[in-house]
């Protein structure tokens, strides 16, 4: 599937996974990237300053679409969420965790909702919750009662968001809330 706007070596699409110590969930969710029907991606694997070997995992991934970002030091989600955005190329910005998977469709699907809307939308989806042995054993509904405002950002599965790159930068996530809690998780505000 192609979109036609990859021009002078950019991409329709940046996938941006942060990782911190994701351990056995990091290969699944890296083989779900590229299980993609959708192939006009770039990927940003943004280390955590991980100790469990997965940016090695990272580092052996042989694919000029894939880029391996790596301080050393652990800064927060939405640090590196945020850095990612920074980072992107592609036009548009598909948020993932280092411990989910991708539906094989996923990118085409939200791709071709966000090109047919304004450039302010944002999209997410509904999941699936597996065991770990990837069997079904249950689902993630989204509200989609709430379509508006603070409400509506709320109402999305984080790592299912999906929007213009430039959305992204212009409504970063709070850094603060992960210096406040002493914790890696932010919230987007």
């Amino acid at each position: 599937m192609s979109s036609g706007l990859q021009s002078a070596g950019k991409r329709a699409v940046s996938i941006v996974i942060p990782f911190y110590n994701p351990g056995s969930f990091f290969l699944p969710a890296l083989q779900s990237v590229f299980a993609q029907t959708f192939t006009d991606w770039e990927l940003l694997l943004i280390d955590d300053g991980s100790k469990d070997g997965s940016l090695e995992i990272a580092s052996r991934l042989e694919d000029e679409r894939v880029k391996v970002f790596a301080d050393g030091a652990n800064r927060g989600l939405s640090y590196r969420l945020n850095q990612g955005a920074q980072l992107a190329c592609g036009e548009y910005l598909f948020r993932m965790d280092a411990d989910d998977i991708m539906h094989p469709e996923r990118l085409g699907l939200q791709l071709a909702v966000l090109q047919a809307s304004s450039r302010e939308t944002v999209v997410g989806t509904a999941c699936y919750s597996i065991d770990m042995n990837s069997k079904v054993v249950g689902w993630r509904p989204v509200n989609s009662s709430q379509n508006t405002g603070f409400a509506a950002r709320h109402s999305f599965i984080h790592p299912t968001v999906a929007a213009t790159t430039s959305w992204f930068r212009k409504n970063p996530y709070s850094e603060e809330i992960h210096l406040q809690a002493g914790g890696r998780f932010g919230a987007m505000v």
